[in-house]
């Protein structure tokens, strides 16, 4: 057991996450989602569900394990829409193909060692014309913040299932097939901008 990626890690993020307040780029990511929709974003998930409006047809969230899966089904019991849980510790997701209307991943691509191979699977899952819509962490296009960030990456090492910063996240969903509609680069408030390089956008599924 990586003691380091499965107790300290998360705790930092969850801190990370209330001073930096990235409960409104979740909120955006899943506020105009619509059908059947699947959440990448399980580690956050238990307060993440009640940004997702009553009108959604189906909830399916992956998640990394089953600690994550026990605090999900207890949340999940309150909610208006139908909500399938599934473990994925990889980048292969456990659902049918061309079975989504939307996915949405907060903070979750950027922690996937093999980001190409995920987006892959996403490209697979989604119906066409299904939407994507990420919020990641990235790679600062500002030399001196992106000197800094990868200063610290070795730090991020430490931690199995730590963010994966340095990756022009725009450029790696443009190559995967999926089709960027919009990409925005943006700094979270009250964090070192070494530390909170944000990439929000939406990506459609053209096949």
């Amino acid at each position: 057991m990586n003691f380091g990626g499965e107790y300290v890690w998360p705790k930092l993020q969850q801190l990370k996450d209330r001073i930096a307040s990235v409960d409104d780029l979740r909120s955006r990511a899943a506020e105009y989602t619509t059908g059947h929709v699947l959440d990448l974003s399980a580690d956050a998930l238990a307060s993440s569900l009640y940004f997702y409006p009553d009108t959604i047809t189906s909830l399916t969230v992956v998640t990394a394990g089953p600690k994550q899966n026990a605090h999900l089904r207890q949340r999940a019991r309150t909610m208006s829409f139908p909500i399938d849980i599934r473990a994925a510790p990889d980048a292969l997701l456990p659902v049918k193909s061309a079975a989504f209307d939307c996915v949405v991943s907060t903070f979750a691509l950027c922690t996937v060692l093999d980001i190409e191979a995920r987006l892959g699977e996403i490209r697979r899952v989604l119906k066409p014309g299904g939407r994507l819509l990420f919020v990641e962490y990235g790679l600062s296009r500002e030399p001196e913040i992106a000197r800094w960030q990868h200063r610290l990456a070795p730090i991020y090492s430490v931690f199995r299932w730590a963010v994966r910063p340095l990756r022009y996240i725009d450029e790696v969903v443009s190559v995967s097939g999926l089709s960027l509609k919009r990409a925005e680069c943006s700094y979270l408030a009250r964090l070192p901008r070494a530390l909170g390089c944000v990439y929000e956008g939406v990506a459609h599924n053209d096949a």
